[in-house]
């Protein structure tokens, strides 16, 4: 009993080291902080194996022809590189792999991501506007954002300083405007002469006279969704307007502890 147990399991350690034979398996690293690197493809040269790294790196071979191989191995980002290995019958074969980085200079590219948005997306009643913009609409003045609203179509104004805006035939409480996601309960003129907004420290304002989404819920005639820029944080900065009936001046500093690149930036 005891030599026909011992029989079976050397039986099935034979078997099991049999079937564990021809195959290679590894991992595939980064040469300078021994990071593994996902998605890199590893094949055997002059076969059709082919196996692709998971996000540890590991990747593994099965059924890989006897005796000595090629293993080729690429990453995108990364030199190819190709290494010998020798397959074995009875026992699988750890081959890791360093890979270094490739570095290449690449042409300029230009994105622009307006033209692609209109390319995927249908802005339904929507105006786009920006510093220049206003200025082009507030000719003859000083740049107001009420004012380049009040010449688009659809718009009537009650006055040039102070009135109230009237879109698309909706009382003004039917307007919502937001300044960064705070609401603007008066958005026109301070004492009846000085813009709310200064066109100085904007950067867009989307204005929705029809098709607005749910997030912008409880008004019923038009939505306007302004926002500021940020300031200048690598250096000081400043600016000096006059004109027949004001004048201003903007001034921009960093403040705080600068990163490792010389900016006011979080590392």
């Amino acid at each position: 009993m005891s030599k026909h147990f011992f029989l079976s399991l050397s039986l099935i350690f034979s078997l099991a080291a049999f079937g564990q034979g021809r195959v290679l398996r590894g991992f595939v690293y980064e040469a300078g902080d021994g990071a593994g690197i996902p998605y890199a493809s590893v094949s055997v040269e002059g076969t059709d194996l082919v196996a692709i790294t998971n996000l540890e790196g590991y990747y593994q071979l099965m059924n890989v022809p006897l005796g000595k191989v090629i293993l080729t191995v690429q990453s995108l980002g990364f030199k190819p590189q190709q290494v010998e290995a020798v397959s074995y019958k009875n026992k699988p074969t750890t081959v890791n792999v360093f890979l270094e980085l490739k570095l290449q200079e690449l042409s300029e590219v230009v994105i622009n991501a307006d033209r692609a948005e209109k390319k995927i997306k249908v802005s339904t009643a929507v105006t786009n506007l920006t510093p220049k913009t206003i200025e082009t609409f507030s000719a003859g003045g000083d740049p107001d954002l009420m004012k380049a609203l009040a010449v688009l179509p659809g718009v009537v104004t009650t006055g040039d300083q102070g009135g109230q805006l009237y879109i698309r035939g909706g009382a003004p409480i039917q307007n919502l405007v937001l300044l960064d996601g705070m609401i603007i309960y008066n958005p026109f003129h301070s004492i009846g002469f000085f813009s709310v907004f200064d066109t100085d420290i904007l950067q867009s304002a989307k204005v929705f006279t029809a098709g607005f989404g749910a997030q912008y819920g409880s008004r019923n005639s038009s939505v306007m969704d302004i926002r500021t820029r940020d300031a200048n944080r690598s250096e000081f900065s400043g600016k000096v307007y006059s004109s027949t009936y004001m004048s201003k001046v903007l001034l921009e500093a960093p403040i705080g502890p600068t990163n490792q690149s010389g900016n006011h930036y979080p590392d």
